[in-house]
């Protein structure tokens, strides 16, 4: 299953009880995609939000256009997004994140306040997602809650691990983690 026809079960569940949720490493358009612990935990979170929703409000339409169910659908067509050129430029933070963080990659979605952050290997065809912002971590420049400095300071602590060994090693002894 891909991201994108998730993104579309999720914005056009009518029936279903659960929301669709997938298991890592997935693949998707030649790329072996990655999640670490720290994107598993806000990913699990949203996930929680939409299905609580979905239950409070069984009409697809009112559902479909509640603020975190579109946050969802967009954070998985971002994904989907990176695995077709993962080195775009437009991924590229510069040194928001920090000088020592250059190997870093940014996708932006949700009308420019979410960053997804991940990094990439073109030799292994492997992308790790390492971690998405909340509403409490929107992208405010200057703001000691904005994106880039809160991902910073957890690299600086090493969770997620900035070394691209340690990151994969990170995800994969998190196993068989569902989201």
């Amino acid at each position: 299953m891909n991201w994108l026809m998730v993104s579309t079960s999720i914005l056009m569940m009518k029936s279903a009880t659960k929301t669709e949720k997938m298991d890592f490493p997935t693949w998707l358009n030649g790329w072996t995609i990655y999640a670490h612990p720290c994107f598993i935990d806000q990913y699990n979170a949203l996930v929680a939000r939409v299905e609580d929703l979905k239950h409070r409000f069984p009409d697809p339409i009112v559902f479909q256009k509640k603020k975190e169910t579109m946050v969802l659908a967009h954070l998985l067509k971002s994904i989907a997004n990176i695995t077709h050129e993962p080195r775009a430029s437009v991924y590229r933070p510069g040194d928001s994140i920090g000088k020592a963080y250059t190997d870093w990659s940014r996708a932006k979605f949700g009308g420019g306040r979410y960053r997804l952050f991940f990094r990439y290997s073109l030799e292994s065809k492997i992308i790790v997602i390492a971690w998405v912002n909340d509403e409490g971590s929107l992208r405010t420049c200057g703001s000691k809650t904005d994106a880039y400095k809160i991902f910073g300071k957890m690299l600086d602590e090493g969770n997620p691990p900035d070394d691209w060994l340690s990151l994969l090693q990170a995800c994969q002894n998190d196993g068989k983690e569902h989201l």
